[in-house]
């Protein structure tokens, strides 16, 4: 990050010990309420303090030199209560926003803790709106700098995540191993074929007989991958699926799942292997 860079993020006082704090202490007195516009990086069409829209840093020019490939993997998650997540797959890093008029020149202020990473510290200071489009908002502070947003889906998709969802999709799939509570019901899965649909829609197949399920993947921020599977109103063997699974392993032939709330001291895993 460079010096100008540092010390602006220092004259906004990002070691402010809160979003009011800071306000009332560090930035010039904002105007009347109802002197200001009405704009919102969070949801303008949702009241509730939770509304929130997501963006991506487009560019990033510090100093003439554009940084926005340094937060192509973070989204950004404003919401109507004044606060801010950046994150990635793994990561969440916290902050708080607002949008006023100081001195009736129209402000974005961005106010992170100085104990974040870097990359994040640095978008921390106090612009001045040069757009309000909702889907492309850009902001320019005193020294030149350029922060433009792009609207985007709040989803966040890691390269694993991805992975285990093109090994679903891409081909049917059967069980070649299912163990519950040390006990190995692998055979109950014999001729059994399952179709993993982009609207997660799965079809199990046995013979001419087919059942209809849903399927889920996900990645909570700092844990492994997730997988979920439900059929309803179905006996065993698929009954026996409807769970939360961890995912432990994916390759290009198989996927090893673990019961995610399986006592510790017994074996609950799947794996499930491309049909050959």
């Amino acid at each position: 990050m460079t010096t100008k860079r540092i010390n602006s993020i220092f004259r906004v006082c990002i070691l402010a010990l809160g979003f009011t704090a800071f306000l009332s202490s560090c930035a010039p007195e904002m105007d009347e309420p109802g002197d200001q516009p009405k704009f919102t990086m969070g949801d303008p069409k949702n009241d509730s303090p939770q509304g929130s829209r997501c963006y991506t840093i487009s560019e990033f020019t510090v100093e003439g030199e554009d940084q926005s490939i340094a937060y192509s993997d973070i989204v950004w998650e404003f919401r109507n209560n004044g606060t801010f997540f950046a994150r990635t797959a793994t990561q969440e890093w916290p902050g708080n926003w607002n949008v006023g008029v100081i001195d009736g020149i129209q402000k974005f202020i961005m106010i992170v803790d100085d104990t974040l990473p870097p990359t994040i510290t640095a978008v921390g200071g106090i612009y001045n709106v040069e757009s309000l489009n909702l889907n492309l908002p850009v902001f320019v502070d005193d020294e030149g700098d350029i922060l433009q947003f792009a609207q985007t889906s709040c989803d966040i998709i890691s390269p694993e995540l991805e992975a285990l969802n093109a090994f679903l999709q891409d081909s049917l799939v059967v069980i070649t191993s299912f163990v519950r509570n040390d006990n190995d019901f692998t055979t109950a899965f014999n001729n059994i074929t399952f179709d993993f649909r982009e609207n997660n829609k799965v079809i199990a197949q046995r013979n001419e007989q087919q059942k209809a399920g849903l399927w889920l993947t996900s990645q909570p921020i700092g844990s492994l991958l997730q997988f979920e599977i439900q059929f309803n109103n179905i006996g065993n063997p698929l009954a026996a699926l409807n769970a939360a699974w961890e995912v432990l392993e994916v390759n290009e032939n198989s996927i090893l799942l673990e019961y995610l709330d399986g006592p510790p001291d017994m074996q609950d895993y799947i794996i499930i292997t491309m049909e050959h």
